[in-house]
Order: structure tokens, then C-alpha cells, then sequence
């Protein structure tokens, strides 16, 4: 339940007031033009299939459960939080698309990812969860907010490294630590989904 402020009747939600009697927003989406040219409107009009958690600037295309599963598993890791969050308050609109067909996992334009929310990844030290592959990405986006260049790729592994270590997974040597992949029921490590072994071991690598 959103507090209520004014306008009369309206609910805040989060960035903006939402009218419930007329079923739309009565307060401009604070991102403006980079959300298309209504100002007003939500998802770009198709609530069923994308979500905007922080009313601002991230959209989900495909399973939305298994981005909220994710990302709540991430959270629980400070190094993986501040990636998310610097993402949620940026002035830009990201989308994440997930499917089961993507593969392997990919950031293009700087704004958009794709990402299969089933694939974990076998390296030297183990298994890492498909959550921790959707990290790797969603540092890219943070790398072309800041317009980095050179080893993009090492970069992001350095980077969600920590993120690995805080949440109990391994570590990837380097980008090029890629030993197979497993399909995992959920994205995250689970008793029926893994959490351990390594390639070769009982997740299938």
C-alpha cells in the first residue's frame, strides 16, 4: 500500500502519483523523454509484460518472478546491491529480456540485456548461479553509463568477483575461466539446483 499525498485521492509510487479513480499517473514520469514521448504512461503501455519496480528506469520482458528471485538473492551481497542500484538510480531506461532461448548471455546498446535465467556457468573453482551471470551483465550497462573502454570483459568479471565471494559462490579466474554451462531449475543456488561442484562434478559441467 503506497501512502497517499496530493493530489486529493492520488497514490505515490515511488517517483510519481498514480490516480486510481481515472487509472493512470497525474504527475510526469520523472525520466521524460528517454521513456518515449507520454510522459504519462507506464512500460510503454504494456503492463503484462515489462515491470518497473523503482518507477524509473528498469523493464522486464519474459519471467518476472525468476528477475525478482535474482535480484533479491543478489541484493543480499553489498558489492552486487550497489551495481543494482547505481542501474535503478540512473536517469536512463534499461531492459532486461529473459528467456530460456538466450544463449549465451549479452548486453547490446548499452541498454538493453538479454538473459537466460536457467544457465549457470561452470569455471575452474566451480558453479556459478545464473544470478551471478545477470550481475556480469547488468555491470555492463553500469560500464557504458561511464563510458569505460578497454577489457570491458575482465572488467566485469573483477567486478562482480566480490559479489561472488559475499554470496558464497566462486570466483572466476578470469573472463576466459568458462568451463560449460548446466541448466538450473532456478537462477539462484538452491538444494535442487545446485550451489556447489564443480565441471565434472554432480551439476553436470
Amino acid at each position: 500500500m503506497r501512502e497517499k499525498t496530493k493530489p486529493a485521492g492520488a497514490s505515490y509510487y515511488r517517483a510519481r502519483y498514480y490516480d486510481p479513480a481515472s487509472g493512470r499517473f497525474v504527475s510526469e514520469d520523472p525520466i521524460a523523454f528517454n521513456g518515449g514521448a507520454n510522459f504519462y504512461r507506464y512500460t510503454r503501455n504494456s503492463p503484462l509484460n515489462l515491470v518497473d519496480p523503482s518507477g524509473q528506469v528498469i523493464q522486464v520482458v519474459g519471467d518476472i518472478t525468476t528477475w525478482i528471485t535474482a535480484t533479491l538473492y543478489l541484493n543480499g551481497s553489498s558489492s552486487a546491491a550497489s551495481i543494482i542500484n547505481e542501474l535503478q538510480n540512473a536517469p536512463d531506461v534499461y531492459t532486461i529480456n529473459i528467456s530460456d532461448t538466450y544463449f549465451p548471455d549479452r548486453t547490446v546498446d548499452g541498454k538493453t540485456v538479454y538473459w537466460n535465467p536457467h544457465k549457470a556457468l561452470c569455471v575452474q573453482k566451480g558453479v556459478q548461479s545464473p544470478a551471478l551471470q545477470l550481475l556480469h551483465e547488468l555491470e555492463h550497462l553500469v560500464q557504458d553509463r561511464s563510458h569505460q573502454k578497454g577489457d570491458l570483459e575482465g572488467a566485469a568479471v573483477r567486478a562482480t568477483n566480490p559479489a561472488a565471494v559475499q554470496l558464497g559462490e566462486p570466483t572466476r579466474l578470469n573472463y576466459h575461466d568458462v568451463r560449460g554451462n548446466v541448466v538450473w531449475p532456478l537462477p539462484i543456488p538452491s538444494s535442487s539446483g545446485g550451489g556447489g561442484g564443480g565441471c565434472g562434478g554432480r551439476n553436470g559441467c
